[in-house]
């Protein structure tokens, strides 16, 4: 696989906003999207549901609003589109999961709570460079 040009950062408080960039962008360039959910920055063999939960709305967006033909298959894609069409669900899911304990016990309740909001945010933060420090990878935004 080349190379991408453009990266980007998409949550569910972006949902709308980042699903209708990356669909801008590929009808335009005639190029495919990958959505590729960041993972446990300490242990890259685990998935992190709220991750894959944002991949998979993203994905769902793409299809349904735009047309794009959704490759993905198996019956834990279609499960998890069917139980996240709402709210409740989704904040009973991430708090519910282990960054959301660990969150909630830290004391931060009320930012886990606004973290399950739907597209409450219209900016698309765009990767400029990836960048590695003490063994830990990060990016730099724009």
């Amino acid at each position: 696989m080349k190379a991408q040009k453009d990266v980007f950062l998409g949550s569910l408080l972006n949902l709308n906003s980042i699903t209708t960039k990356v669909a801008e962008i590929a009808k335009k360039e005639e190029c495919d999207i990958f959505i590729i959910p960041s993972g446990s920055a300490w242990d890259e063999t685990m998935y992190v549901i709220e991750d894959w939960l944002t991949g998979i709305l993203i994905a769902n967006n793409l299809s349904t609003q735009f047309g794009f033909v959704d490759i993905s298959e198996g019956g834990f894609y279609s499960k998890t589109k069917e139980i996240t069409e709402g709210e409740y669900v989704l904040s009973h899911l991430l708090k519910n999961s282990s960054n959301g304990k660990a969150l909630m016990e830290l004391g931060f309740a009320d930012d886990v709570d606004f973290a399950v909001k739907l597209s409450k945010i219209n900016y698309v933060p765009k990767i400029k460079e990836f960048r590695e420090m003490d063994g830990i990878s990060f990016c730099v935004i724009s």
